[in-house]
């Protein structure tokens, strides 16, 4: 998404993809600390804000990357090398995007930005004690917990819809919601206003993944979450 201003200037930039902003998540300093760092989504959005001369600003919005991690990251003790991935990712993203861009119209929107907020009640299932202690496994004990009322934030202006969720949904759950609505312009968005951890498919727990050991939600969520969502904006837009 752009914004521009009555004379066509560039604002803003609202982009929005599918990976984890981890290139730097096993990067070490000599004494073991982490470094700060805006990481492949820092580096997109001051890529993109540097290569227009309207100096917009440019903002990232996480997709459902719950199962998408960069193409590369760096080693614990690799360095300003780990930088430099960073760098050429967050950089190859901006580029597509700058692509994008260039092929985009814009218009001026008849109706007013809405927003809405609803909950949705979900199972729950209790988190493990020790995450760093999950590996590859063949059995699983998911113990369940109390339902809990989940955020779904909708964000509509003219064709433009926004979903928002604090949950990292995973790819196939977005794209399905996305494949229904070919005639909206849409963004899944994923850690909006807060985070809380995985929502993955019921796959991955039948074959105990990562994602599903470590998820305070329990098998089905993701489906009930789509269902749901293709449900509320079927009715929003008429020509469904």
């Amino acid at each position: 998404m752009s914004f521009r201003d009555f004379d066509k200037q560039l604002i803003a930039i609202l982009f929005n993809y599918s990976v984890q902003s981890s290139v730097l998540e096993k990067l070490r300093q000599h004494d073991g600390s982490r470094c700060v760092s805006g990481d492949l989504a820092g580096e997109a959005m001051r890529w993109l804000e540097s290569v227009h001369d309207d100096m917009p600003v440019a903002i990232f919005a996480l997709g459902a990357a719950g199962d998408q991690a960069p193409n590369e990251q760096a080693k614990q003790d690799s360095g300003m090398e780990g930088m430099g991935l960073a760098k050429q990712q967050g950089q190859t993203l901006g580029c597509s995007v700058k692509k994008v861009l260039e092929q985009m119209t814009y218009y001026v929107p008849e109706a007013p930005l809405k927003i809405e907020l609803m909950k949705l009640p979900l199972r729950q299932q209790v988190m493990p004690k020790n995450i760093k202690a999950l590996q590859p496994t063949h059995a699983y004990h998911y113990e369940a917990a109390a339902e809990v009322d989940f955020a779904l934030e909708f964000f509509a202006l003219g064709n433009l819809l926004l979903l928002g969720v604090r949950a990292e949904l995973c790819t196939n759950t977005a794209q399905a919601i996305l494949r229904e609505f070919p005639q909206l312009e849409m963004m899944v968005m994923t850690m909006v206003n807060g985070s809380a951890k995985y929502m993955p498919e019921k796959e991955a727990y039948a074959k105990f993944k990562y994602e599903a050991m470590n998820s305070p939600f329990a098998e089905g969520c993701a489906e009930t979450l789509k269902e749901t969502v293709i449900q509320v904006v079927a009715k929003k837009d008429k020509r469904k």
